[in-house]
């Protein structure tokens, strides 16, 4: 759907919009965002048998009980992300200097139109720091539940955001780092 929508402004040569809101199921989305994001496993990860975490758990039980709330301990924040790219990356520290010292786990999936930061346990709501938006469920236990997803076109973070956030220092393993091109 945003596709078609970029595509038809280009071809109108529209005047593109700062932002705009599309109809969706936030229960359905965060459940299938997690789903594919849990089902991104390495040769590595299956042949070392790594321990599971705690956020990989907490997101298992929620995409598997179709009554389950989001749990409190885990935000997922997003971006529009316009690139080609796909970049998952599991189980990354990013650490934060300055007035918005912080030190934030979690996993990173990137693919048109969406970029995802899925944070476990943060300290605090970071999204003014880093100019990206908190996704919350939609507080019922209805997969059907709908509401409206607002895309902000006009800020557009670098192909390699958050990997190469300016006011911090990003730790990851190479092994949990996949990047592919359609």
């Amino acid at each position: 759907m945003v596709r078609l929508y970029l595509r038809k402004i280009d071809e109108e040569r529209l005047i593109f919009p700062l932002s705009s809101e599309f109809d969706f199921e936030p229960n359905r989305f965060l459940r299938s965002v997690f789903g594919h994001l849990l089902a991104a496993t390495s040769m590595t990860d299956i042949s070392t048998l790594k321990s599971e975490s705690a956020l990989d758990n907490a997101l298992r039980d929620y995409v598997l009980d179709p009554t389950a709330a989001l749990p409190d301990d885990i935000h997922l924040y997003y971006w529009f992300y316009p690139y080609e790219e796909i970049t998952i990356i599991k189980h990354g520290v990013c650490t934060f200097w300055g007035a918005s010292a912080d030190v934030v786990y979690g996993h990173v999936f990137k693919f048109f139109p969406f970029g995802f930061w899925i944070l476990y346990k943060p300290l605090k709501m970071f999204e003014n720091d880093v100019g990206i938006r908190r996704l919350l469920d939609s507080g019922s236990n209805s997969l059907n539940q709908s509401e409206k997803l607002a895309l902000n076109f006009k800020l557009v973070n670098s192909k390699g955001f958050p990997e190469d956030i300016q006011n911090g220092i990003w730790v990851g393993n190479k092994i949990d780092v996949i990047r592919a091109q359609p």
